[in-house]
């Protein structure tokens, strides 16, 4: 009997320690994945795009090699804007999920996200806007290649403004005031390059 009850401690006591360890990689989860992944392969992509466009504007001067004509970057440019569409569509259902399933993020939730989202993907996806708009009398030249990035910035746009709408949703009181800055800068950057192409 003994030593029945002793299997049955011993027993006990491993699943509350699985039970602790589990909450914890679920703390844990929590902080890293999937927001974070998402918003790194977004900026990730961003860089990208940018640097083709930077790319582009130096074909202008004809400063790149024959690899690098503006009819290859302006079909790369477009894949890349409907790579970030697919990615920002994807990512801003996971954050609708994950505050489903666990309510609002904490500061402490959150802290990582931010720091990666204030250091990397704002300025990154502010450039990216500028140097649209900085291209624009090199798209204006071919009607096709105007009407193309016109869509790309549109579902870009469209697919953008939910993903920030989502995550307001999803954070904590305490963070709405950061959330909302973010939300408020990038729209004013995305309104600026819409106006640019006519699309604000």
């Amino acid at each position: 009997m003994r030593s029945t009850t002793g299997i049955f401690s011993l027993l006990v006591g491993f699943s509350l320690l699985f039970n602790i360890a589990s909450a914890s990689f679920m703390l844990y989860e929590r902080d890293i994945e999937p927001a974070e992944i998402d918003l790194q392969l977004i900026t990730n992509e961003l860089d990208l795009l940018d640097l083709d466009l930077i790319l582009l504007n130096a074909t202008q001067f004809n400063i790149t090699g024959p690899e690098l004509d503006a009819p290859t970057l302006v079909a790369q440019i477009n894949q890349e804007f409907t790579t970030l569409d697919q990615l920002t569509l994807g990512a801003s259902m996971r954050v609708m999920a994950c505050f489903s399933a666990n309510g609002p993020a904490t500061i402490e939730d959150a802290d990582g996200f931010i720091h990666l989202a204030q250091t990397g993907y704002i300025p990154i996806i502010e450039d990216m806007l500028n140097r649209t708009e900085g291209l624009h009398p090199f798209f204006s030249k071919d009607a096709a290649n105007l009407a193309s990035l016109r869509n790309d910035l549109r579902l870009y746009n469209h697919s953008n403004s939910l993903y920030l709408a989502n995550l307001t949703i999803a954070s904590a009181p305490e963070l709405l005031p950061v959330v909302r800055n973010i939300t408020a800068n990038i729209t004013r950057a995305f309104q600026e390059t819409l106006a640019v192409y006519g699309l604000f």
